[in-house]
């Protein structure tokens, strides 16, 4: 069974078979494509339409029904090649000169040598675009070895093999045949037309070997219902194999696809957003660093933003082009078209490339200000405070002692240029968010001071500490005499304490009447050990100008080498 249609030629309605219909519009475009360059060209390919026409009415006239390729066969034999009519139509020396000519050239093209050869993607026996199948027609051998071979360098390049694990050069044949095989998918195109499969063969293209291919194709979808010329050739184990390797294959391309479709519409949608808004709604749109960097160099911005729009769009857009090519809704791209959008697609990739590295130091150097600037808004007498430390400094009027014992402060727990203050977690009431002064090293240098204003008189001060080993200590100063007042921090390390040690034996005499509510709870703390805190009273006299200054400070002149200091930490002081 063969499907017929009808066309109207001349003017006139014939009934066709579709193999029938390729032949003849094959037959009629080669004879337009032929005579079109010579003068008169147009008119002398419209007579022999006209002619074709008169013989098909004949057909008609003898009873036949349905035009098939046979008669369409006998009407270009009746009728002869380009060449042939060409040649019958030159009267003068000149003509005869201009025809020879157009015959060499037709020869040239239609010639069926290897160097005639042109590079189609073979649509009819693709596993997954063809290009393998279009490079065995092109340089010959079997598309199976082709296959195999590829899969093979793939295999090698990915380190499979451990025997060529060494070799980066395998890794580049991976990386740079994977990228190959994509830019000939889309450069080269796929051969539709029975001229443009004879040509991916090298056979000469002439109405008998249009009518072969014509007739070839048409009893392979009478056997096997697709366009699957030569699938037969793949049957058996090596089809299975190169199925499943070209299934994963257009998988990988479906996820390539996916991850530069939603970006594109994303980005799509934002540089529309962006593009409507005023200048004044920035801000509220991204965070104030992009906008500050926005604000430096607006033209970087865009240009990085179209490029990346253009990255994702001309894949997207491809793609749909060749999803609607496969439906018949459009003619595919020719080559011209797909070398132009490869080329934007690569410098818009170039254009990302150049626009990010420049956006990359700008951000940096648009970083450093900002840190330089955060970090001498939050440096007291030369010493630099994190956001919190400043606050908890500020709230305690705690003063950092700059001079010559105290210039190398400890880092924040070994990491980075700042030196760090206070602490948290290991309060001695098991409350990890309060924040007590501390410091840590062998070689700790540490002073923080605070001044107040008091009566004359006799005042104790009141504090709880900890440490380990021997160097930390709490003095106080006065103008009165022996105003000096020193006191050592015991080392318990983060065990103990005099405060947990109350605690345990208020809780176990069960002194109902005087335990503290939070003693029973002082005693878990560190899975019931404590974390050393002692708690210290001061007694001291003020002098007349009614001022007192008690500090921590780390003493590194009095090393003790059976109790090296480690660290400390003092907080809760109060005067009374």
């Amino acid at each position: 069974m063969k499907k017929n249609i009808t066309i109207n030629l001349c003017g006139r309605l014939f009934q066709i078979d579709e193999d029938a219909y390729e032949l003849l519009k094959n037959y009629e475009d080669v004879l337009r494509r032929y005579f079109r360059k010579q003068e008169g060209g147009e008119e002398i390919a419209a007579d022999l339409e006209s002619r074709i026409a008169e013989l098909l009415a004949e057909l008609k006239q003898q009873g036949v029904e349905a035009i098939t390729i046979e008669h369409v066969q006998d009407i270009i034999r009746r009728i002869g090649r380009p060449e042939e009519i060409s040649d019958t139509d030159g009267d003068d020396a000149d003509n005869a000169e201009t025809n020879k000519s157009e015959e060499t050239a037709s020869a040239s093209s239609l010639a069926g040598s290897w160097k005639a050869k042109r590079f189609y993607r073979d649509g009819e026996r693709k596993m997954v675009a063809g290009v393998l199948a279009g490079l065995s027609n092109y340089f010959g051998g079997d598309v199976t070895l082709w296959r195999l071979g590829f899969v093979l360098l793939i295999l090698i390049g990915s380190g499979s093999f451990s025997l060529f694990s060494g070799f980066r050069g395998f890794h580049i044949i991976n990386i740079w045949g994977i990228v190959l095989y994509i830019i000939m998918a889309i450069i080269a195109p796929v051969a539709h037309t029975p001229e443009e499969r004879l040509q991916m063969k090298g056979r000469e293209v002439t109405p008998e070997t249009l009518a072969d291919e014509i007739r070839q194709e048409a009893e392979s979808k009478e056997e096997t219902g697709s366009d699957s010329i030569g699938r037969q050739e793949n049957d058996g184990c090596m089809k299975g194999f190169f199925s499943i390797v070209a299934i994963m294959f257009k998988i990988f391309l479906i996820f390539i696809g996916m991850m530069l479709f939603i970006p594109a519409i994303v980005f799509f949608c934002v540089f529309i957003a962006v593009a409507v808004a005023p200048a004044t709604t920035l801000g509220n749109m991204f965070n104030s660093e992009v906008f500050d960097i926005y604000s430096q160099s607006p033209w970087m911005f865009w240009g990085l933003f179209g490029c990346i729009l253009v990255c994702c769009f001309i894949p997207v857009y491809c793609a749909s082009h060749a999803a609607m090519t496969m439906t018949k809704k459009t003619l595919p791209m020719g080559i011209g078209q797909r070398l132009t959008w490869l080329l934007l697609w690569l410098l818009s990739v170039a254009g990302i490339v150049a626009f990010g590295v420049k956006m990359c130091e700008i951000s940096d150097e648009y970083e450093q200000k900002k840190e330089q600037a955060h970090i001498e808004e939050n440096t007291v007498n030369g010493f630099y405070f994190h956001d919190f430390e400043r606050d908890y400094m500020k709230r305690g009027g705690w003063q950092p002692v700059f001079n010559e014992h105290n210039k190398n402060c400890s880092t924040s727990w070994g990491q980075g240029p700042f030196p760090h203050f206070t602490s948290s977690g290991s309060y001695y009431n098991g409350d990890k968010s309060v924040r007590y002064l501390d410091g840590f090293g062998p070689d700790l240098t540490y002073e923080v001071e605070r001044s107040e204003k008091l009566t004359p008189g006799h005042h104790t001060l009141s504090y709880v500490a900890r440490a380990e080993g021997e160097g930390a200590v709490v003095y106080v100063k006065t103008s009165a005499k022996n105003g000096y007042i020193e006191t050592p921090i015991n080392s318990h390390g983060d065990e103990g304490g005099n405060i947990w040690e109350e605690a345990v034996i208020l809780t176990e005499l069960q002194l109902s009447e005087g335990l503290d509510p939070q003693a029973k709870y002082l005693t878990e703390v560190n899975e019931g050990r404590g974390y050393g805190w002692d708690r210290y009273k001061v007694d001291f006299e003020v002098g007349a100008d009614s001022i007192v200054t008690y500090a921590v400070r780390v003493d590194n002149t009095k090393k003790n080498p059976s109790k090296p200091f480690e660290w400390f930490s003092a907080t809760d002081f109060y005067v009374e």
